[in-house]
């Protein structure tokens, strides 16, 4: 009977990981890519990304930058979430949710949890892909997302 258990167990987890829960490299590469692409900007003095997923979490890519003190301003606080909304909304890879907090270099963020750093933040983005959330405005701001591999 406990083996049956057990048995069903690894069978329903292995179901799990088939939907998309487990690691993937593209979305991996995906933050790798958009971090890359934030370093780039002259206002941009660091960034970061940490890539979640799971049974409980899905597939969710967290974006951090933090601004050099002298560049923070509203469109360029814009302009690091745009790039970063943009490169999700475009890949192909199969990440759904995207979260993108940005940050001035004189008050940064304390951690690795954005959560607990709201208050620092001074521009901040949460995108899901999902007809009941986000997908209708990115469709008309970037088109259709590419088909998910």
């Amino acid at each position: 009977m406990i083996r049956a258990i057990v048995v069903l167990l690894l069978l329903a987890l292995a179901g799990c990981t088939s939907r998309g829960v487990s690691y993937d490299k593209e979305v991996d590469d995906l933050g790798a890519h958009i971090v890359s692409d934030l370093k780039a900007l002259p206002t941009v003095s660091d960034a970061a990304y940490r890539y979640d997923h799971g049974v409980d979490l899905g597939q969710h890519l967290r974006i951090r930058a933090i601004l050099r003190q002298e560049s923070v301003s509203p469109d360029n606080v814009q302009q690091s979430i745009e790039l970063a909304v943009k490169e999700f909304w475009l890949s192909p890879a199969s990440v759904g949710h995207l979260t993108v907090a940005v940050y001035s270099s004189a008050n940064p963020p304390v951690g690795d949890d954005d959560a607990k750093n709201t208050d620092r933040a001074i521009g901040s983005e949460n995108i899901e892909d999902s007809a009941a959330f986000d997908r209708p405005e990115m469709e008309r701001k970037y088109g259709p997302r590419p088909s998910r591999r």
